[in-house]
Parts: C-alpha cells; sequence; structure tokens
C-alpha cells in the first residue's frame, strides 16, 4: 500500500513549516516540498540586517535542505509549479525545460507574493528586497555609489536605510503618503520615527515622484531631489495567487480560506503571505505578510490535513490582529491592531492616548530614557490598537497590547492588569497601565 502523499508548493517559512510539522504527526505520510528557488524558509525581514553586517547570511536560514531532508521531506528546488488539475490531484513543474507530475492526496499552497513594482519615469532600473539574492545583488550595485534613495516608508524600507546609513551612504527616502509607516502608525507616532531618522542624517520627502531628469528626481509636488545614485524600492507585495486561481481555487485579495485554512477545494489547503484571512478586530478578511503568522497558518493547515486523515486533532486559525515590530537603527518600533486613522476611516467611533514616559532607572542609564504609548479603544472602551516607539522595553508592552485585544480586554481590565514589578528592570506603573489610566481619566472628566 502506497503511502498517502501531501504535496506543498512554495518553500518559504510556511511551506518548509507546514511541511515538518506534517512529517512530525506522521512517519507515514509522504510529504514533497516544490518551489522554483533554491532558497527556503527565510523571512525578508531579516535581510535589512544582513545588509548593514549585523547578520550573517547563514544566520537566517530556520529551515534549509539538509535539515528538510533529515525529517524525511523529499525536497524538489528548483521545479516551477505550472499548472495544478484539482480533478484529477496533479501537479505539474518544470525545470530546465522537463516537465514532472506529481500526484496529490493533498495539497498545500503556500506561493507566498512578490514585490509590487511601480513606473519611475527616467529610471530604467531599480533593485527590490525580498529574498537573499536581493541582498547580493544590491551589494553589487551599490558599491560604487553613495547616493540611495529608498521609494516606500514602511518597516523594510526604514530598515534598509538605516542600514544603507550604518555602512556609510547618503540615504533619502521618499514616502507617497503624509507619514512613514501609512496604516502601521498614526501621524503622531509616526512623527517620533522622523525626527529619529533625520538625527541619523537620513533626509525625507512626502509626495508621489513625477519623473526623474537629469539626476534629480522631481516629485508631483515640485519638490527637487538632486544626486541620487541608484533606487531600492519597497512598497509592499503582490500576493502570487495566480496558479490557485488558474487551477479554480477562489480568490480576492489573496487565496480564500476558512478557519481551518481550507481553499474552496476540499482537497487544497493555503498558508502565507499569499492568503487572506479574518481580521479579529474587524472581523473581515484580510492578507498578513509576518512570518509568524504565515508559521501559525501552516502549522493549523497541516493538522487538518492530518485529522482528515486520522492522524492529529482538528486545530482552527482565529484570526490575525496585525502585530508588528521593527527595529529601525536603535529604534524599536512596533504596532497591534488597527491604528486611529483607520478607526476613523471605518467610523468606528475610537478614541486614543498617547503618553511618553520614563521606564527604570536602570534602563535609563542604559541610554533607554523614554518610552512612547498609544492605546486605541473602540465606543465600547474596548482595546483594539496600540502602537509603542522606544530604545527598549518595545517587544514586552506591544505583546500585552496584542494579548489584550487577542482577549477583548476593555480599557478598565488594562487600567487594573498586574505587572511584575522590581527597580532594577521596570516601574511601579508600567508605561502601558499609566497610558491606560489617563485615558480612563480623561473619558471620566470628559
Amino acid at each position: 500500500m502506497s503511502k498517502l502523499r501531501v504535496v506543498i508548493i512554495g518553500a518559504g517559512v510556511a511551506g518548509c513549516q507546514a511541511a515538518v510539522t506534517l512529517r512530525k504527526i506522521s512517519q507515514d505520510l509522504e510529504v514533497v516540498l516544490i518551489d522554483s528557488k533554491r532558497e527556503k524558509g527565510y523571512s525578508q525581514f531579516d535581510l535589512p540586517y544582513i545588509l548593514e553586517g549585523e547578520m550573517d547570511i547563514k544566520e537566517i536560514w530556520p529551515f534549509n535542505k539538509d535539515m528538510l531532508t533529515s525529517q524525511g521531506v523529499i525536497v524538489k528546488a528548483g521545479e516551477k509549479a505550472i499548472s495544478i488539475d484539482t480533478k484529477k490531484k496533479i501537479v505539474k513543474t518544470i525545470m530546465d525545460g522537463k516537465e514532472q507530475e506529481y500526484n496529490y492526496d493533498y495539497l498545500i499552497l503556500t506561493t507566498g507574493a512578490s514585490p509590487r513594482r511601480i513606473e519611475i519615469k527616467g529610471v530604467e532600473s531599480y533593485d527590490t528586497i525580498k529574498n537573499p539574492g536581493d541582498i547580493e545583488r544590491i551589494e553589487r550595485n551599490i558599491a560604487n555609489k553613495n547616493k540611495i534613495a529608498i521609494i516606500g516608508g514602511g518597516f523594510i524600507g526604514l530598515e534598509v536605510a538605516a542600514a544603507l546609513k550604518r555602512i556609510g551612504k547618503e540615504v533619502v527616502i521618499i514616502e507617497a503618503m503624509p507619514h512613514l509607516l501609512p496604516g502601521i502608525l498614526d501621524e503622531d507616532m509616526a512623527r517620533i520615527v522622523e525626527q529619529y531618522l533625520k538625527s541619523l542624517g537620513i533626509d525625507i520627502y512626502y509626495g508621489k515622484i513625477r519623473e526623474v531628469s537629469e539626476g534629480k528626481i522631481i516629485l508631483e509636488n515640485e519638490i527637487s531631489i538632486p544626486g541620487v545614485e541608484h533606487f531600492i524600492v519597497s512598497i509592499g507585495d503582490i500576493p502570487n495567487i495566480e496558479l490557485a486561481r488558474s487551477a479554480g481555487i477562489k480568490t480576492r485579495t489573496g487565496i480564500i480560506v476558512d478557519k481551518y485554512m481550507k481553499t474552496s477545494n476540499k482537497y487544497v489547503y493555503a498558508a502565507g503571505d499569499c492568503v487572506e484571512v479574518l481580521d479579529h478586530i474587524t472581523k473581515k478578511p484580510r492578507r498578513s505578510v509576518l512570518a509568524n503568522n504565515a508559521v501559525r497558518e501552516a502549522i493549523v493547515a497541516a493538522y487538518n490535513i492530518a485529522n482528515k486523515l486520522g492522524l492529529a486533532e482538528r486545530r482552527e486559525f482565529k484570526g490575525i490582529i496585525g502585530m508588528g515590530i521593527s527595529r529601525v537603527g536603535d529604534l524599536f518600533i512596533a504596532s497591534a491592531g488597527i491604528s486611529e486613522e483607520i478607526a476613523e476611516k471605518m467610523n468606528l467611533d475610537a478614541l486614543a492616548q498617547k503618553i511618553s514616559t520614563t521606564i527604570a532607572p536602570r534602563e535609563y542609564k542604559n541610554g533607554i530614557d523614554t518610552i512612547h504609548v498609544k492605546l486605541i479603544v473602540d465606543k465600547k472602551k474596548r482595546i483594539i490598537g496600540g502602537q509603542v516607539i522606544g530604545k527598549g522595553g518595545v517587544l514586552t508592552r506591544i505583546n500585552m497590547i496584542g494579548m489584550a485585544i487577542r482577549n477583548d480586554l476593555s480599557l478598565s481590565d488594562l487600567v487594573m492588569l498586574e505587572t511584575a514589578y522590581n527597580p532594577v528592570c521596570t516601574t511601579t506603573i508600567d508605561p502601558i497601565v499609566k497610558a491606560a489610566m489617563v485615558l480612563e481619566r480623561r473619558l471620566k472628566n470628559a
């Protein structure tokens, strides 16, 4: 009797995690992992730190071929999946002009996303940053160039800007929206990041590029930026859903999945950057492009396929909060849930409170003197968002906010939250609790 086979298309973090999870559940499952690229199982958020020399490219692989094969995963690197026949349950691939077919009992799509590209009048080519090969190409392209323009003020764009500044380049950031990190931070918090970047000597401009002419970038608002020698574009990505769509699997902004990560075809599951999942706050579908969510989605998909085969319990993916953290230079920037600006656009009648406060004396001695916190609540005073910026203590605080959102805590719940205390590492009233107290007091006095 032949083994049951699960085929996975895409060897990013989600695909590799799904493969390893399936093999850990049962050694009797045959797991075939197909990807057109040679690189496997990395997160693009590692890449800027390689560029500045803080991380080695060898450090970013949570999965590699040797590790995968040691787990019994059959790795088909360099093979591109070109079609899926969902009726016959066959995936067709091509490599060096030779086609191959793989039968499957279940299929997992972890096809990821590709960098969003734009046309810049007067610019023949530019770099994007998505995979390790991009870093090597960028290093070659900027070797003899001094002034670099980063197009896009999101997490990756800012991390790349700080990395280039650290290695001695002159850097400008151009963001089309009115402030940095749109959709992640509100303007009042984004200005803190802007001030920090300017203190590093990074110039920031707002507006869309009209053209590049005679060595000058001309924005639509007539601002002129001279001397830029190279461009790196980081303006988000586009999910790779063409393969799924051509197979008749339902898509929207991403591949549509249910809470079990199952697509519109009962034998096909999906996870990672190519899918859209439920937003815990808005209860509407949205994409998430973070590795932490991709891993959880992949585990859920693997368990539910195993459940169909009688090998494991069923699991649910309970949606996303939208949590992210970045380190730009020495500054940590984090957000969870939705921003005040997005809440206003959604007519959620939200209220927000921003505070800047000192943290523990020992941290102060280490140069970590201030932490900036913003909380967002809805009209029922339920926590729906938060933003934290500082040189230390940021990860702990954003995770506190994330737990509050996930468990539908109210403002008063957060005010009464018990937190650990020791004068070496924190204050008697945690900054998150302090922000909640200030907002609660403001509401009572309104």
